[in-house]
């Protein structure tokens, strides 16, 4: 008997369920991470920096497929681009650049100074 199909939601809920202990894990460092990354970003760049600080890598890898839609959906991340896939295994298929909440707010920030400073030499 074959499984019936799962939607993308439920399917993200089945591998965040399966793998509790690890996403909740991971979120925590996940949340903390991006809030401090003032520069685009991968999938292939948190994970870099999770085994980096000695994360045995999880049974399930699509663990981190269901942390980035929290983030996305606690909106702690914003969607910047498309770029290739440096990991060999993932056959240079597009991946999404993400930049964090936090330097997108950072650089309106910066932008509006940057007019509000340049009224001051208009012409009136």
């Amino acid at each position: 008997m074959t499984k019936p199909i799962q939607t993308k939601e439920e399917a993200i809920e089945t591998v965040k369920n399966g793998n509790k202990s690890y996403y909740l894990k991971c979120l925590g460092f996940a949340r903390e991470w991006v809030s401090i990354q003032f520069k685009p970003f991968t999938s292939e760049d948190l994970k870099k920096a999770y085994f980096d600080l000695g994360n045995d890598p999880p049974d399930e890898s699509r663990v981190f497929g269901a942390v980035f839609k929290t983030l996305s959906d606690e909106n702690l991340i914003l969607y910047y681009d498309f770029v290739k896939a440096k990991n060999k295994v993932a056959h240079g298929r597009d991946l999404k650049r993400w930049i964090s909440a936090a330097y997108s707010r950072k650089q309106a920030e910066n932008a509006s100074r940057k007019e509000s400073t340049l009224d001051l030499f208009k012409d009136n």
